[in-house]
C-alpha cells in the first residue's frame, strides 16, 4: 500500500487469480496503471469506446480473463486486419501500454 491506499499488484501466470498472463514472461506488473474497463450497457457503448482505445492507441495484449462468471466464447481478433490470421481471443482480453501506463480489459 501507498499513502493513498490504492495496493500495487503483481499477478502471477502461477496464481489461481483470474488474470491470465499470455506472454512468455511468469509475472505482469501494473504498479502505477491507470485501468479501464467498459460498463456492458445498452448498445455497447462502453465495449465500442474501448475498441476505439485499443485500435488507436495500440496497447499490446497481456492476457486475458478466466472465472467461471464469464461465458466460455471465442472469436477473431478484432483488432488483426491482416486475412486469414486465425488469431482468437476470449470474452474478456486484457490489454497494457507500458509508456502510456495503462491497461485495458476488453469484455466481449
Amino acid at each position: 500500500s501507498n499513502r493513498s491506499g490504492a495496493r500495487h499488484i503483481t499477478v502471477s501466470r502461477k496464481s489461481s487469480k483470474m488474470f491470465v498472463c499470455s506472454s512468455a514472461s511468469s509475472s505482469v506488473s501494473f504498479d502505477s496503471y491507470t485501468l479501464i474497463v467498459p460498463c456492458i450497457s445498452v448498445g455497447n457503448v462502453g465495449q465500442l469506446a474501448v475498441d476505439l482505445l485499443i485500435n488507436s492507441l495500440r496497447p499490446g495484449r497481456v492476457g486475458y480473463l478466466h472465472d467461471p462468471s464469464l461465458l466460455p466464447l471465442v472469436g477473431n481478433d478484432a483488432f488483426d486486419h491482416t486475412p486469414q490470421s486465425g488469431h482468437l481471443h476470449t470474452a474478456a482480453e486484457v490489454y497494457s501500454s507500458s509508456e502510456l501506463k495503462i491497461t485495458v480489459v476488453q469484455i466481449r
